[in-house]
């Protein structure tokens, strides 16, 4: 019918169409630092023409023990196979991380401050930026989402008054 989009590939889970051009505003949530393999993942997108991918890049993992930032091998990987398809990254820094915080209902840091005088808030901006100067980072990471889902741990019995009053 004269369009640009061909059948390309067919895995168990979806069918892949082949889009002659790739769109930087298109993109979708792919959560592979959790599930998947990126490679397969971001081959069947760049095919559709998606030029942006949202993930998570939790702090609990990146930030294992206080003060000693790492990407993990799964975080690596995930940035490594974007840049390989050319698919720009949106990094969801989520803001829970069992080190600064007492209330593990909470994705949101807490703003009491520890010994040092340091608050939850504090070091999730000293995690924020730790990520930001990754070289990965740097090379892959477009947008950044702060603090996904506030309070959802906290409002899992669907109420939204415990939403409210957490």
């Amino acid at each position: 019918s004269g369009d640009s989009v061909i059948l390309e590939k067919t895995v168990p889970f979806a069918k892949s169409v082949k889009s002659e051009k790739q769109n930087d505003t298109f993109g979708a949530c792919v959560h592979l630092t959790r599930y998947a393999d990126p490679d397969t993942t971001f081959e069947l997108m760049k095919n559709a023409g998606f030029g942006i991918a949202r993930d998570d890049f939790n702090w609990s993992k990146y930030e294992q023990l206080k003060g000693r930032y790492a990407l993990t091998q799964k975080q690596k990987d995930v940035l490594v196979s974007a840049r390989k398809y050319d698919i720009d990254m949106l990094a969801i820094l989520t803001g829970e991380n069992a080190n600064y915080q007492r209330n593990h209902y909470s994705t949101i840091p807490d703003d009491k401050a520890d010994a040092k005088g340091v608050t939850g808030l504090d070091a999730y901006a000293n995690y924020v930026g730790a990520f930001l100067k990754e070289p990965l980072v740097q090379d892959t990471v477009t947008h950044i989402e702060i603090i996904n889902e506030p309070l959802q741990v906290a409002v899992q019995d669907g109420s939204n008054e415990a939403y409210f009053n957490a």
